[in-house]
């Protein structure tokens, strides 16, 4: 074996462990979850993965939902979409602080000159 096949093995081992680690992590939440409800913190699972939930939901007794993925509409290769692409159109580009400088500078040297001018004016 090569040291490829020696690390793809490596790597399997940890994905197989992880995941064992996961389901039993899960397990272990359900029965938390069941013995205390009310104390059980929620945001425990987001860390559990596919395996991890599944583990959870099954041992909690929640009956099991196939979720299908969400509904993706087909198009022809030439047809576009009429609408403008959401994060893209709303994104502003910053002004480059050479121009922020540029603007307060000569803002402050008004006030300066103005508040000069008012001064001696006195």
């Amino acid at each position: 074996m090569n040291r490829r096949d020696d690390f793809n093995a490596v790597v399997k081992s940890a994905a197989a462990e992880a995941s064992a680690s996961r389901q039993a992590l899960g397990g272990s939440y359900a029965a938390e979850f069941l013995k205390r409800p009310e104390t059980f913190d929620p945001r425990k699972l987001t860390m559990l993965g596919r395996v991890g939930l599944a583990s959870f939901i099954v041992a909690v007794g929640a009956p099991a939902i196939d979720i299908a993925p969400p509904n993706t509409q087909q198009r022809e290769p030439g047809e576009s979409n009429q609408e403008p692409g959401g994060w893209k159109t709303q994104r502003a580009v910053p002004m480059p602080f050479e121009l922020y400088g540029l603007v307060l500078g000569t803002l402050t040297g008004a006030v300066m000159i103005f508040g000069c001018a008012l001064v001696l004016s006195f």
